[in-house]
């Protein structure tokens, strides 16, 4: 295996022809990191039941029933105009996913809730161990009032990764993402038969919020579980050719480039080099080349002449999805043909913890299986049917993280203390009145503008929504009248010029759609946005560069493009 570059494109390339594409009312933008979310067109209206399981599972699945009736479209048509249509994967599709139906996600997701020993040791058994778990396949404590934090799976039993996702594979008949390098060096080597709860890696995140955090994994969990989701994720089958587009050093590549295609088998494409050289069509130029069917990229390139015909997946990933970069990822790279599979996720959970299967309408996400997502209010309190309020996950799951490294305190006080009983992320979200999850954005980066909490995700979708606005990054910065002004670095669609009449149409698109309370008070002129190798948009370096602070950047050799700072700190007053 071997490194390749991440595909982080400028998002200066999207079509400029938006005139075409209508959107949505008082949209609300998800937030990944890695994570990456889309948009309903709307959202079918009736009421939320309550929170027990069971209520909820008959809600939804009788609301899919009247999701169904709606005017509805399917993949290989051209998309729907109207706010009131939904997209759904073509009837050819759905009859060959592995999930077939959201009839089956409910069977699936029900029993991995209400019997997750034997729902995760079922999949586990299909991978190889030295010995096996007892009787006990998890503990766990979620809560800081009970005692330390606990989470463990298959504690007791020993396997090995490499094993899993090499050796057996090879045994089985399976081709070798290595037949140039094995023959110089000796055919054996002793397997070293590991703990479940052993460490497999530390994984430090970007420090986008402050000091990097030493993300810690076990083997056992993570290995079932990144497993499982890969396969599910993307609909893998075995004639698949698979290419994520991640640089392996982030927790997307570990999960997608290496870990979870290799468990399952998968052919995977490998790149290491620039994506831009020789042009910005190099990317669509390895899929035709390599007859790749499922991407998982966050693509922002010209497409139109090539091929794509391979395709049958897209993933997107980095930075979240607004409507019109849906339509055109759907349109114009998919040929309204290859569903998206959107998902959020952190480095500490590993995995898409919510997502939208191939197999379900183009709205917003449900849990994977074995996550139960709960939304509180600013006392812990868990809210019912539809609200807002902060994200968290009230169960364990294989793939959670352990620990910080060197650092429980840190673990215990970022994660689990500020809501007794939860993992909670840091994000917060809207369950709307159908039980879809709607993450809004880092609590963190809420703007409080003269009394106005405002999710930095709505005003950045609000700008995307601009026909000549091809992405959008907002921070809050201090105002002397209002408390926080809202300060936007827009990068404009490939051709289009800089001028203070564009200025101030950025500025009314905002204010219709959200509020005059919203406008931006500045707009900063951006070539291109700081981001990690995964996508992440480093917001506290635009914070920085908002407020004037640039002797306190910090470190910038995550970013993608070091180079992006500099343009930046030029544009400042221009």
């Amino acid at each position: 295996m071997a490194l390749h570059n991440t595909m982080m494109f400028p998002a200066t390339q999207p079509p400029s022809d938006h005139s075409s594409i209508k959107p949505l009312s008082n949209p609300i933008a998800l937030r990944s990191g890695p994570p990456r979310f889309g948009y309903p067109l709307r959202n079918p209206r009736q009421t939320m039941a309550t929170s027990s399981l069971d209520r909820r599972l008959r809600h939804v699945e009788s609301s899919a029933g009247r999701m169904q009736r709606l005017n509805a479209v399917v993949l290989g048509e051209s998309i729907a105009s109207e706010e009131d249509e939904l997209v759904f994967p073509s009837e050819g599709f759905s009859e060959q996913a592995l999930v077939s139906s959201h009839e089956q996600y409910l069977k699936m997701y029900k029993r991995s809730i209400e019997d997750p020993a034997g729902f995760w040791s079922e999949i586990a058994s299909e991978f190889y161990w030295k010995t096996k778990w007892g009787e006990e396949v998890f503990t766990e404590n979620l809560d800081v009032r009970k005692g330390k934090i606990t989470i463990e799976w298959f504690k007791g039993a020993t396997t090995n990764v490499c094993y899993n996702a090499l050796d057996r594979n090879i045994e089985a008949g399976n081709e070798t993402d290595l037949q140039d390098v094995v023959p110089k060096y000796s055919t054996t080597c002793e397997v070293e038969w590991m703990d479940a709860e052993d460490p497999l890696f530390l994984l430090y995140t970007s420090g986008s919020t402050g000091k990097p955090k030493g993300v810690l994994h076990t083997i056992g969990g993570y290995m079932i579980y990144t497993a499982t989701t890969f396969k599910y994720a993307f609909d893998y089958k075995p004639s698949d050719v698979y290419w994520c587009t991640a640089d392996c050093g982030w927790i997307t590549g570990h999960s997608y480039v290496t870990y979870g295609p290799l468990l399952n088998g998968a052919t995977v494409v490998v790149f290491e080099g620039a994506p831009t050289y020789p042009d910005y069509g190099r990317c669509w130029d390895i899929v035709d080349k390599f007859k790749v069917t499922i991407l998982y990229t966050a693509p922002t390139l010209y497409v139109t002449r090539y091929s794509r015909k391979s395709l049958r997946i897209l993933g997107s990933v980095g930075e979240p999805i607004n409507p019109s970069a849906w339509r055109w990822l759907f349109n114009v790279v998919g040929d309204s043909r290859c569903p998206i599979s959107d998902t959020w996720w952190q480095t500490e959970t590993d995995h898409p913890s919510t997502r939208r299967l191939v197999t379900e309408a183009w709205v917003c996400n449900i849990p994977f299986f074995g996550v139960q997502p709960a939304i509180v209010d600013e006392k812990g309190n868990e809210l019912e049917g539809e609200c807002s309020g902060y994200l968290c996950i009230k169960n364990s799951w294989p793939g959670a993280f352990r620990t910080l490294y060197g650092d429980y305190e840190r673990y215990e006080t970022t994660y689990f203390k500020p809501f007794a009983g939860y993992y909670f992320s840091g994000d917060g979200c809207r369950r709307d009145k159908d039980g879809y999850y709607w993450l809004t954005g880092r609590v963190d980066d809420v703007i409080n503008v003269s009394g106005h909490r405002i999710g930095t995700a709505e005003v950045e979708s609000a700008l995307v929504s601009h026909p000549q606005c091809a992405e959008a990054a907002v921070v809050g910065v201090e105002h002397e009248v209002k408390g926080q002004g809202i300060y936007a670095f827009v990068t404009l669609v490939d051709g289009v010029s800089y001028s203070q009449e564009l200025r101030k149409s950025l500025v009314l698109a905002v204010r219709n759609q959200i509020g005059a309370f919203a406008a931006p008070d500045r707009i900063h002129w951006a070539p291109g946005l700081p981001k990690t190798r995964s996508g992440k948009i480093m917001r506290r370096i635009l914070r920085k560069i908002a407020s004037r602070q640039l002797d306190e950047l910090g470190d910038t050799s995550t970013l993608a493009d070091p180079s992006v700072v500099d343009q930046l700190i030029a544009l400042s007053d221009f």
